[in-house]
């Protein structure tokens, strides 16, 4: 019997408790290792350390729904999840983190059975969680963030049938950041014969142009459109669908040759299934947009989104495929991804750790890495280094007065 047959056989016997239960054992076995790790020295030094106004009960929560400047966006559901955390310490953070991963990696394996049998569901929601890829998300501080957009889009998902269940869903998703607005586009075609979708669709719009005026006027990037970068960004994104080596978020903007890899798989997903690639970048539209304001085009969190999807896909077409070649190569992926998961220490390291990640990461794909960088790398730590010892954040992360 092929391994293919046994798990369409299994998945008669594998019920959702015992699935749920396994998904959770790997994600905590997986990741419960950050919860010793120190602050990154990112977005999460400025944001969640040095915030003076996360920690203080109701009045932190109040702040978080009128916040424009700090957060540079208007993002009320990203602050009302981070002030559950109560004071900003490291490990509260990366305690959230971990209590929202094992929710939506649950979540992940619900909305895969919807669409999977419950055994290729099972297999698809393990090597969702297992990816390397995952690990910017799960062992990252500010990982809550995007756990929190991936959460009410499964919940989107989950509700489809229901058109303002799911609309609210999708609020909610943008109201925490911005990544959700591909997944929102999806559903408003879903819903465009529906009161509710066209509702989200003018939410999508009115708030699209307020946090474009926004970032702007008070962004701490710097308005510059530029568009040289915009055709790297699906190249890059199909790449890392297969080959998930740039797992950390610092990673160099510019052309390397296995891009053309990239190209192909473009190129072949055109000739197969256009259908499915048109879905495919209207999911990754929010990176398009950030590559064009931002000059920012990767970073292994916003491929959550996409990478949910694309999972589900490939594994659907190896499901309907019960050779022992294609079975194999899946166990073998899975496998793969636990060992590049484990084996992958940067974050345990902060700023330099994934530093140092990100030259490996280029130089393993011939990017060309800015000697300039190791200068600015060593200047954050510095920097960073003086304030501790200054004493102007406690550990809380309250500024002492």
């Amino acid at each position: 019997m092929t391994i293919g047959r046994k798990v369409e056989r299994l998945s008669g016997f594998v019920g959702l408790v015992e699935s749920g239960a396994l998904v959770l054992v790997v994600y905590l076995g997986l990741y419960c290792r950050a919860v010793r790790q120190d602050w990154m020295g990112l977005d999460d030094y400025t944001l969640l350390l040095n915030n003076r106004h996360l920690g203080d009960g109701l009045a932190s929560f109040l702040w978080g729904l009128k916040d424009l400047n700090f957060g540079r966006r208007w993002t009320p559901m990203l602050w009302t999840v981070a002030n559950f955390a109560g004071d900003p310490t490291v490990l509260h953070f990366h305690l959230l983190v971990l209590v929202l991963g094992a929710v939506f990696s649950v979540l992940v394996l619900l909305c895969y059975r919807e669409v999977l049998s419950n055994g290729w569901a099972l297999f698809a929601s393990l090597v969702f969680v297992c990816s390397p890829m995952r690990l910017e998300v799960f062992a990252w501080e500010m990982g809550f963030v995007y756990v929190t957009v991936g959460i009410w889009l499964c919940l989107a998902f989950l509700l489809r049938a229901r058109p303002w269940g799911c609309c609210y869903c999708c609020m909610m998703a943008l109201c925490t950041y911005p990544a959700a607005a591909g997944a929102v586009l999806v559903a408003i075609w879903i819903h465009r014969r529906s009161l509710a979708g066209w509702v989200l669709a003018a939410f999508l719009v009115v708030i699209a142009c307020f946090q474009l005026m926004v970032r702007r006027e008070i962004g701490f990037v710097p308005w510059h459109p530029r568009f040289d970068l915009v055709a790297m960004v699906p190249l890059h994104y199909a790449l890392s669908v297969f080959v998930p080596f740039a797992t950390i978020p610092v990673f160099p903007a510019v052309w390397y040759w296995p891009l053309l890899l990239g190209a192909a798989v473009i190129g072949v997903a055109w000739a197969a299934k256009p259908g499915v690639l048109g879905v495919w970048f209207v999911l990754l539209s929010p990176v398009f947009l950030a590559a064009i304001t931002e000059s920012f085009w990767f970073g292994a969190r916003y491929a959550l989104v996409t990478d949910l999807a694309v999972y589900a896909y490939l594994v659907r077409v190896v499901a309907g495929d019960s050779g022992r070649c294609r079975s194999f190569l899946s166990g073998c992926v899975l496998l793969c991804f636990v060992w590049l998961n484990l084996s992958d220490g940067s974050y345990a390291n902060g700023i330099w750790g994934i530093g140092m990640a990100a030259v490996r990461e280029a130089r393993l794909v011939g990017a060309p890495v800015n000697p300039l960088f190791f200068r600015e790398l060593r200047l954050v730590m510095i920097v960073r280094e003086a304030h501790v010892r200054a004493g102007l954040v406690r550990e809380t992360g309250k500024k002492k007065p």
